[in-house]
């Protein structure tokens, strides 16, 4: 047996030391197993990550906010604070604002007096589909989310007056707390939108299938500020391909699609660029793949891909199976996918993200029930252009709802960002 110690600091109610007994090595789901607590963790758990939590709002900033969060690092500024996002309030359908906040790069807490409303047209499905951030081309830190008549989007200028200048919608007009829907934009609002987009990208997803008006019939992409967007298991049907999954390449208007043709059943991952038309142009085979299975609306299979800082090249995660998360590896557009590893993950991973600092890059995923409850994430290294891919390690045993990574490149860590039942935010450093 090994033995691991870890300080969850709050500073509400002062160091709490928790212990635990593993089974296995220490911070490695394939062969190390379940762990068993041997005192209440606040949050992070399971033993298998460590690291300190704090009071993420010690100053009661976000007092009252309790919708869907998203973090990420102002690429603007130079001391790299941290930037977060939401809409004010959980289970509700009805139109709310979507609220912007400042924090601290080496403490990962909120600033004092930041909080900013930036657009009061929100609605959707407020408890777990919000804002996200997106970068355009020209270099403005935009949100998107969904509205009454589609999905908005609130852009700063480039560079910004003051880090909160959200101010301008997609053509660049003042939006006065109320932006325009996106031109490429279908009616009706989401119940669920696909994962959130790369920062450096012009095409964003557009809906799922779940949609309270069914305008979009699959997953659905799009410019953020021109042409039509396309639905892509019925444009790809006329094509010969069932799709069983999709997400968004580095590569702007570029998709990478799961899917299986029609005529002889062979399945594998294709590069697929949208046409701003409702189509697609250029449809490439980049790799074939057995466990795909076609999905009447599309996206059923975990994808997301991301650029590694070291390497240069692509890493594409993808979930063909349901206890293996597959690595490839990607040189160039419309080049053959180089299958790196395939990892053994807990049964019921979704919600996959990718996520690059200065040195590795990585997917986490959640575990959203049972035993394995949690958040995950496996790290791929790299020595030039040589690359290795890590085992899943729980970093998190929280709802998976709650609870967000990011890098802080100020404090040079990652963290946990999660809120507790009770309304409070937590931020935990990851430090294993």
């Amino acid at each position: 047996m090994r033995r691991a110690s870890i300080v969850p600091e709050d500073l509400d109610r002062g160091p709490i030391r928790c212990e635990y007994d593993m089974g296995g090595a220490v911070r490695r789901i394939a062969v190390g197993g379940l762990l068993a607590l041997s005192c209440a963790l606040p949050a992070l758990g399971a033993g298998v990550a460590s690291g300190t939590c704090v009071n993420m709002d010690p100053s009661s900033v976000l007092a009252g906010v309790s919708g869907d969060f998203e973090l990420t690092v102002d690429p603007d500024d130079p001391a790299a604070h941290v930037l977060f996002v939401s809409n004010l309030m959980a289970n509700s359908f009805k139109p709310q604002n979507v609220v912007v906040a400042q924090i601290d790069g080496l403490t990962g807490q909120v600033v004092a007096g930041s909080l900013r409303t930036v657009a009061r047209n929100f609605q959707g499905n407020s408890n777990n589909n919000g804002a996200e951030w997106i970068r355009t081309p020209q270099g403005q830190l935009g949100i998107i989310y969904p509205g009454a008549n589609g999905v908005y989007g609130v852009f700063r200028s480039a560079p910004p007056s003051v880090w909160s200048d959200f101010l301008y919608g997609w053509d660049g007009a003042p939006a006065q707390g109320v932006p325009p829907v996106l031109p490429s934009s279908l009616p009706g609002y989401a119940d669920a939108l696909p994962p959130k987009p790369p920062q450096q990208e012009a095409t964003i997803p557009m809906y799922s299938p779940i949609a309270t008006q069914k305008t979009c019939s699959s997953a659905c992409y799009g410019a953020y500020n021109a042409g039509v967007s396309t639905d892509v298991t019925p444009a790809l049907l006329q094509r010969g391909l069932l799709v069983g999954g999709v997400t968004q390449t580095i590569w702007d208007s570029w998709l990478y699609v799961a899917a299986c043709t029609t005529r002889t059943q062979i399945c594998g991952i294709y590069q697929a660029q949208i046409d701003g038309n409702g189509g697609f142009g250029t449809v490439q085979s980049i790799a074939t793949v057995t466990g795909i299975v076609p999905q009447p609306g599309g996206g059923l299979l975990q994808m997301v891909a991301v650029q590694h800082p070291v390497s240069g090249a692509t890493l594409l995660f993808s979930g063909e199976t349901p206890k293996q998360v597959s690595v490839w590896s990607h040189a160039a557009q419309g080049a053959p996918l180089t299958l790196l590893a395939r990892v053994p993950v807990p049964a019921g991973a979704v919600h996959y993200r990718a996520y690059a600092n200065d040195t590795v890059a990585l997917l986490n995923f959640y575990v959203r029930s049972g035993a394995a409850m949690g958040q995950y994430t496996v790290t791929v290294s790299a020595d030039g252009p040589s690359m290795t891919v890590g085992s899943a390690t729980q970093i998190s045993n929280h709802s998976p709802l709650t609870t967000e990574l990011q890098w802080y490149p100020a404090a040079a860590k990652w963290a946990v960002s999660l809120q507790l039942t009770d309304g409070r935010y937590q931020r935990c450093w990851v430090t294993s």
